[in-house]
Parts: structure tokens; C-alpha cells; sequence
């Protein structure tokens, strides 16, 4: 990562994260 990111650009990626980690569980729940 960039010490140059700003603030607001880790936040998005933070929430982009927590979104893929839900889409997974999503999908895992779906296939059980």
C-alpha cells in the first residue's frame, strides 16, 4: 500500500473489503 493514500480511499477500500467478506458469506450460506 501507499503511505501517500488519502484517508477517504482507505475508508472506500475498508467498506469494498467488508462488502467481498459479506458477498463471500453470501454465497457459501447459498451453497450449504
Amino acid at each position: 500500500m501507499m503511505s501517500s493514500m488519502l484517508p477517504s480511499t482507505t475508508q472506500v477500500s475498508r467498506i469494498r473489503e467488508q462488502l467481498y467478506k459479506q458477498q463471500w458469506t453470501m454465497t457459501v450460506i447459498i451453497q450449504m
